[in-house]
């Protein structure tokens, strides 16, 4: 298995909206679909946007979320 490193940008949430889980893209501000991978860490989210396809990881207990790396960055891998 090879190792890649990203560089990730922290996002920080309004904490209300966190709570609420009232999350939106930051590419193009639309409500993203959050999903619940593990039921083991539930303040944690995968958000996806339909809109635009960017993909997050949330941490709503932290109020904080970064932007997953998309297909064509993973691509030029």
């Amino acid at each position: 298995m090879e190792s890649v490193a990203f560089k990730l940008d922290l996002i920080r949430l309004n904490p209300d909206l966190a709570h609420a889980l009232d999350v939106h893209c930051v590419s193009c501000r639309d409500s993203l679909v959050l999903n619940q991978p593990d039921e083991t860490r539930p303040d944690r989210f995968l958000g996806t946007c339909v809109e635009c396809g960017d993909w997050f990881l949330i941490d709503a207990a932290h109020n904080v979320m970064v932007r997953l790396p998309d297909q064509d960055a993973l691509r030029k891998l």
